[in-house]
């Protein structure tokens, strides 16, 4: 078919598909649970996944898969009609989604919609993985596997490819937003109550670190060098920070050290150390054989000698009133996101040299504007920050949300792709994806990273 375009709710316009009903939206208005982007016909244009349904609704019984090219807008196949439920995920190469009330998990090949496997996990799919994580997936994918975890509070790790089951136990499953692909971290309860987490090796069918858990871990991932921090307890009594370095490739435990942070008293206290949800990075490994960690009191950076001790250095938010959110290493520039604590949500963003620590360039006007978990999207060379100017404009006529397109290595403005909504946002490759949600459906838009243009 002929591309056609749409005014849609608010305004914003939007390119027509053969789309029959209404796609589907997740759990959650600021996740893809329901759709998958991907080139699927090899033409250099993104394709995607939805779920269709007359109706739109979660709740509806006559989901089905549908595939629609993203030139045209034209169908290429559909699957699963009335067996689809409510989620999927792009695994390894595999469309990996549940079926049948998320009592069954099934693989397709995306080209095609054909099923390659099916399994029946021992009960239903929960939508509340990664103890609650607001925007995660039900399904997600981590290098050639697909993780997920069940009602009956069991974790579950799959080959995409071929559907088997390599890995299951009790417990939750601990987001980490980096690549590694073999390692998953498990959280759970002992048989003495004490919380607990585990790292372990889906390459070598083995745990290659566990320790009592006081506060949730950060990961930090730098040229071979993996370093994870924790709070636990000391032998000696008292809670700390503990910090592991382990061979990213081996994943071997290298050392175990503690942070020797003391309070105004002189007394050892443990670093309160931030955590985010998903894709947001709180830690970094930075050159000089140091990590950068965020804390969640005062929003402050801290650096970390890797061999253990006191820290090395503070850096602070650069303007009161404003908390770490985020890090990014992009362009050979360390890059905060730090928001403003009360009133409206503004951000700023920082770029510091990786060696030194100085400001090399900051943007302290024109972000933010509204609460949101998408601070900042990031590649190694391009870093996308959102700007809503004012919070209720999002989804009016001459709508001024939009995502800025920023250079890391000099902190200048490229662009701006403007978004009926802040929420639903993915960095897909070299796509800026979108599904901007209305009520229960959705409508997909795309942009061009590399040409800088709205491609769908």
């Amino acid at each position: 078919m002929a591309r056609t375009v749409v005014q849609g709710d608010g305004g914003f316009t939007y390119n027509k598909t053969d789309v029959e009903g209404h796609l589907v939206i997740g759990r959650h208005d600021d996740c893809h649970e329901t759709l998958a982007w991907l080139d699927i016909d090899g033409d250099g244009m993104v394709d995607f996944i939805g779920i269709e349904s007359a109706g739109g609704n979660r709740e509806d019984d006559d989901h089905e898969l549908v595939a629609v090219n993203g030139a045209t807008g034209a169908v290429m196949w559909r699957a699963l009609n009335g067996e689809m439920s409510d989620t999927l995920a792009l695994c390894d190469g595999v469309l990996v989604c549940a079926t049948d009330d998320r009592t069954k998990v099934r693989g397709l090949d995306p080209r095609t919609g054909q099923q390659l496997w099916c399994i029946t996990p021992p009960d239903r799919v929960s939508d509340d993985p990664f103890d609650g994580v607001d925007n995660a997936r039900s399904i997600t994918s981590r290098g050639p596997f697909a993780l997920f975890e069940c009602k009956d509070d069991t974790l579950h790790v799959v080959e995409a490819k071929t559907g088997r089951v390599v890995f299951w136990r009790p417990g939750k499953l601990e987001w980490h937003a980096l690549d590694l692909p073999g390692l998953v971290c498990v959280t759970y309860d002992d048989e003495g109550g004490d919380s607990r987490f585990d790292l372990f090796d889906l390459f070598r069918n083995r745990c290659v670190y566990s320790d009592r858990l006081v506060s949730r871990p950060a990961f930090a991932q730098g040229p071979g060098v993996l370093a994870v921090i924790h709070g636990s307890y000391r032998p000696s009594g008292g809670v700390g920070t503990k910090l592991i370095v382990l061979d990213p490739m081996s994943y071997d435990v290298r050392h175990q050290t503690w942070i020797e942070w003391l309070d105004a008293d002189g007394d050892p206290r443990m670093l309160p150390i931030q955590t985010f949800p998903c894709d947001r990075k709180s830690a970094a490994v930075i050159p000089g054989n140091r990590v950068v960690v965020g804390e969640r009191e005062e929003g402050r950076l801290f650096i970390l000698p890797m061999g253990g001790g006191r820290p090395l250095g503070v850096i602070p938010p650069p303007q009161q009133g404003f908390a770490f959110r985020g890090l990014a290493v992009a362009s050979n520039v360390l890059v905060a996101a730090y928001m403003k604590k009360e009133g409206t949500k503004k951000i700023i963003l920082v770029g510091y040299d990786m060696s030194t620590l100085q400001g090399l360039w900051w943007i302290p006007e024109g972000l933010g504007g509204t609460s949101t978990d998408n601070v900042m999207l990031a590649n190694w060379t391009t870093i996308l920050v959102p700007s809503a100017r004012r919070d209720d404009r999002q989804y009016k006529p001459n709508n001024p949300t939009a995502i800025w397109h920023v250079d890391p290595a000099t902190g200048q403005k490229v662009t701006e792709y403007p978004v009926p909504q802040l929420e639903c946002i993915s960095l897909e490759g070299k796509w800026l994806c979108a599904f901007v949600t209305t009520y229960y459906h959705g409508h997909p838009l795309a942009y061009d990273l590399e040409r800088r243009e709205r491609v769908l």
